[in-house]
């Protein structure tokens, strides 16, 4: 039978199989024949004949789908009958083979599901089986399940690879569980998952980046205090390779988070030393991405802004109590030079957020937030001289004068402000852009040169006039 199926007559094979099969079951099932030994050699040659009649029936066919169907039936029919011998694991491992590539994924895990429970000694057909089920799993979106196997084949052994060593399926199997875990929302093991991955595979490259994303982990669901403590962790002793994006990114997080948490000094800190760290930078003459300068530029904005609230405080108000010329002299000149040195700060940081990184808008939205920002502050401060109040020493031919040079000094600051909303408006339209900078700067021009941009009403049609019941938004120039 051996010699007929190495030259590939596999009928003959078959049969001669099949004759060994009935002569060695008849020796076997006589009573009083033979000895101990003799039973077990005509035992061996029944379970191995029966094993060979599947294997040489399926060579000797087309190997169709139906061939494959039939050779793991008489695979699982094998193992049912012989489940102690050696081979009755390699009979259900082909067997879930061929089940899986004829489509029948339900009875191929059936089959790798009994090999995992009954043979944890056949090592390697054991790993398999363990994968098989992890990617079957995968391929019938029972993600929990699939995470669940993939993360028993590392724990198995994370060295587990294919024969050549060139896939290295414990590492692919952990990887891929992390990102399951990711999408079921499931942050817990995925944090374990990725900490195991960084412990035992420490020269994968995707480690470089596990304690950001552990970090971005903890933020997302609210964890607050692991992800102050992971951003931290990660930007002040960096692994080797990191981004710079992600570095400054860890430091804006962490500043953030600790603002959150009422930390508003703390927080501040941390903000202004990653500042620092972008101008020692840009002044050694390194490149700064377009994604870092937005980083920067929001915590730019974010001092900008706390500047911006003590200018717009400031006022030109009648000082208290009795005062006589001088002293409302005095106290005229006091509030206007505060006003004006605040604002010229306040100009100042503005026009460095903007030409951010040695560039025009170089901090993106954050640009434009700064311009209109600038817009806003010479509109306050028209607005403050407008509203100054006028000393009552003043004759009342005097008082008039002296509000109508008040208005003259305003207007300047107006036509500034506008040009600034403009400037917004324009950016914005050339790179497609709306921002809260944008919607802002286009209200105000609405108020300050209401014949060139006009304001938008909003009517709502009533939907009797509509071919479905649903209200459709119109917007309807003044102007026209």
């Amino acid at each position: 039978a051996k010699s007929r199926e190495q030259s590939k007559d596999f009928d003959q094979s078959e049969k001669d199989y099949a004759s060994l099969q009935q002569s060695s079951k008849a020796f076997y099932d006589q009573k009083g024949l033979g000895s101990k030994k003799f039973k077990d050699e005509m035992y061996d040659y029944y379970q191995i004949a029966t094993g060979k009649i599947v294997e040489v029936k399926f060579k000797g066919s087309k190997q169709t789908d139906d061939d494959k169907r039939a050779a793991a039936k008489g695979y699982i029919s094998f193992a049912g009958e012989f489940p102690t011998v050696d081979n009755a694991p390699i009979a259900l491992d082909l067997a879930a083979r061929y089940l899986k590539e004829t489509n029948n994924i339900a009875k191929s895990m059936e089959v790798r599901h009994k090999l995992v429970a009954e043979y944890t000694k056949s090592t390697d057909i054991y790993k398999d089986s363990v994968r098989f089920l992890a990617i079957s799993y995968n391929e019938i979106a029972n993600y929990a399940q699939a995470a669940t196997w993939f993360e028993k084949m590392f724990e198995i052994d994370p060295k587990y690879t294919s024969a050549d060593k060139k896939v290295e399926y414990s590492k692919i199997g952990l990887y891929t569980a992390c990102l399951i875990r990711d999408f079921m929302g499931d942050w817990e093991q995925s944090v374990k998952d990725r900490e195991a991955f960084m412990k035992s595979y420490p020269e994968d490259p995707r480690v470089t980046s596990m304690p950001y994303d552990i970090a971005k982990l903890y933020q997302k669901h609210d964890q607050t205090k692991l992800a102050i403590k992971a951003f931290y962790k990660y930007y002040s002793k960096p692994p080797k390779g990191v981004s710079p994006e992600s570095l400054f990114d860890a430091r804006l997080q962490h500043g953030r988070l600790l603002m959150k948490q009422g930390q508003n000094a703390e927080g501040k800190k941390v903000w202004k030393n990653a500042i620092s760290a972008y101008e020692k930078q840009v002044k050694a003459g390194e490149a700064s991405s377009a994604e870092i300068r937005n980083i920067v530029g929001e915590m730019k904005y974010s001092q900008l802004l706390a500047d911006a609230k003590k200018y717009y405080k400031i006022r030109i108000e009648e000082p208290n109590g009795r005062c006589n010329e001088r002293c409302a002299k005095s106290h005229l000149a006091k509030r206007l030079k505060s006003k004006k040195d605040s604002f010229i700060s306040l100009r100042t940081n503005c026009e460095e957020l903007f030409t951010l990184g040695g560039m025009d808008w170089g901090a993106g939205k954050w640009s434009l937030a700064a311009v209109m920002e600038l817009g806003r502050a010479e509109e306050d401060y028209a607005i403050t001289l407008k509203e100054a109040f006028v000393p009552g020493y003043l004759t009342e031919g005097a008082k008039e004068m002296y509000q109508m040079q008040m208005e003259d000094r305003s207007y300047p600051h107006v036509q500034n402000a506008i040009g600034w909303y403009t400037a917004v408006l324009d950016k914005s339209n050339k790179t497609d852009t709306y921002t809260d900078a944008t919607s802002f700067a286009a209200k105000r021009l609405g108020v300050l040169q209401p014949e060139q941009y006009p304001p938008l009403d909003e009517e709502l049609l009533n939907a009797e006039y509509l071919s479905v019941k649903v209200s459709e938004r119109k917007f309807i120039d003044k102007a026209e």
